[in-house]
C-alpha cells in the first residue's frame, strides 16, 4: 500500500509539472530531485516486498498450527 502511494505520488509529480508547462510555466527538474524521487521509489519497493515477506511468514506460521 505504501509502495503504491510513493508511485501515485511520483507520478503526480512529474504530471503536475508537466500540465504547468503546458501553461507556459518553465520549471527545471534539477538532477537531485530525480535521485530523491528514485529513492524514494526504491524505498516503496522494499517496504513492499518487506510486507508480502511478512504475510507470507504469516501464512507459513498458520498452516504449521494447522498440520
Amino acid at each position: 500500500m505504501i509502495f503504491i502511494f510513493i508511485v501515485a505520488s511520483v507520478i503526480g509529480y512529474y504530471l503536475l509539472i508537466g500540465i504547468l508547462s503546458l501553461f507556459g510555466v518553465m520549471y527545471q527538474v534539477n538532477s537531485s530531485e530525480t535521485v530523491i524521487l528514485l529513492v524514494l521509489i526504491l524505498i516503496g519497493i522494499a517496504l513492499n516486498i518487506n510486507y508480502k515477506l511478512g504475510l507470507l511468514h504469516e501464512e507459513i506460521k498458520g498452516s504449521k498450527k494447522n498440520k
